[in-house]
């Protein structure tokens, strides 16, 4: 789907959601989707929105770190952003981007000693704080400067294994890239896998058990509605640190299941909110 697509798309909606009620009070935005590691159009959309007078807050998780991000052009009330994701840093680190006419509406979670004396005072300490994961912010950005010689020197390389891997997927599986371009899906391709129409969310949790508990890599599976068919996808986030054997290794171990995805024993030993 493209951008002016989705834009056009997200205008019949709103103008539909006018009609049948009241006017939203926040539209919430990703800037890069998590499962599909679709870049948004969010400038645009944060236009669209404001046009209805409707504050926006965009979500920046996944994108802070994978793409140049200038939030003074965005133009959004809000813009959230975690470090921990790609900007090497540990979690529990992350921002939040106000503007001015909004800020007044803000306050910490913790009511503590600067509880009502503006929001730069109120966020700037408060109670109960770690500041451990704030004061890596430094150390990691060091790291992108002295060691990865940059952050485009980063990004050129990720976006190069990204082109990579895609090849190497698309040939060993015969699929094609759920995203219609590489250049929008930056870090994080989305591939279906052999034989994986039809699929639904236990297979998906299965695949993704299997492969860390079984072959030691961590990907992060997802079921993608392709062409109107529920097909399981593989998101491969690839950063500084991987190399395309890895990637190889990922095209075998799936081959290897011969098309099975099912997994109870598996399924059944690990919680939905499993981490790896």
């Amino acid at each position: 789907m493209s951008h002016d697509a989705i834009v056009e798309s997200t205008q019949r909606y709103l103008e539909a959601v006018l009609k049948a009620g009241p006017v939203p009070r926040l539209a919430n935005v990703c800037h890069m989707t998590s499962s599909t590691g679709f870049l948004m159009p969010v400038k645009e959309l944060t236009s669209l929105f404001h046009k209805y007078k409707i504050p926006v807050c965009v979500d920046g998780a996944q994108a802070v770190g994978q793409v140049p991000i200038n939030i003074g052009e965005i133009l959004a009330e809000y813009y959230v952003g975690s470090l921990h994701k790609w900007c090497f840093c540990p979690q529990g680190c992350g921002f939040l981007v106000v503007q001015p006419h909004s800020q007044a509406g803000m306050t910490t979670l913790t009511v503590s000693y600067n509880y009502g004396q503006g929001y730069e005072a109120e966020f700037q300490y408060y109670g109960l704080q770690d500041f451990s994961s704030w004061l890596a912010v430094g150390q990691a950005f060091s790291f992108v400067t002295k060691v990865c010689g940059g952050w485009s020197r980063v990004w050129d390389y990720c976006s190069d294994l990204a082109a990579q891997a895609v090849t190497l997927l698309e040939s060993r599986w015969n699929t094609q890239l759920f995203q219609q371009k590489p250049a929008l899906c930056r870090f994080c391709p989305v591939v279906p896998v052999p034989n994986g129409e039809g699929a639904t969310a236990e297979m998906a949790k299965g695949l993704q058990v299997y492969l860390a508990c079984k072959n030691q890599i961590t990907v992060t599976t997802n079921v993608v509605h392709i062409r109107s068919k529920p097909t399981l996808c593989v998101r491969v986030a690839l950063s500084v640190f991987n190399e395309i054997g890895e990637v190889e290794a990922l095209a075998c171990s799936v081959l290897a299941l011969r098309g099975d995805y099912t997994f109870p024993d598996l399924v059944a030993n690990f919680p939905d909110d499993a981490a790896f």
